[in-house]
């Protein structure tokens, strides 16, 4: 069997209180890291630079408590890239349609050492033999992604926020 390594980051939506984090999800498959969302207060629960090596940061929507800590990210892949600690980009999976400018102020971070992928619906990707799936639950105010990640052995939904409108989708996907 495969093993995959799940950590619950936070419990507190949709700001840090005292000692706690937003939820957040950090997954540990073979050599690959997923950082499902990116929200407040979540990059004090990360170990640096270790975190940085083969992470991939998916953001499902644009609005700022899932994305808050992604220039934290970002800059620390810059410093620690700079100091010679980090030879390999951090992948920035984010939603294709911009809302608000989110999309164009993370992208045009000029101090970070990544790459950008668009999310679109029913978009996949593979980290070795784990399948990713982006699916839009369609139920929030804004393009809202679900994501799956499975493998032979097993299969993880991640929904961040669920509106009340599509649970059916939500059910199939």
């Amino acid at each position: 069997m495969n093993e995959i390594k799940i950590t619950s980051l936070g419990t507190i939506s949709p700001y840090p209180k005292g000692k706690g984090n937003c939820p957040d999800f950090f997954v540990e498959y073979k050599n690959e890291k997923i950082l499902l969302d990116c929200e407040n207060g979540i990059t004090r629960a990360l170990s640096f630079p270790r975190i940085l090596e083969n992470l991939n940061v998916m953001i499902t929507h644009y609005h700022k408590d899932h994305f808050s800590d992604i220039g934290a990210i970002q800059y620390a892949s810059y410093v620690y890239h700079n100091l010679e600690l980090l030879n390999k980009k951090i992948k920035i999976y984010l939603p294709q349609k911009d809302f608000a400018f989110n999309k164009k102020t993370i992208t045009a971070n000029n101090e970070s050492y990544a790459e950008y992928f668009d999310i679109i619906d029913d978009s996949h990707l593979s980290l070795s033999d784990l399948h990713i799936t982006f699916q839009d639950n369609k139920s929030h105010a804004i393009e809202f992604y679900m994501i799956k990640l499975q493998n032979k052995d097993f299969k993880i939904i991640y929904t961040s926020d669920v509106g009340t409108t599509n649970f059916d989708q939500l059910i199939e996907f």
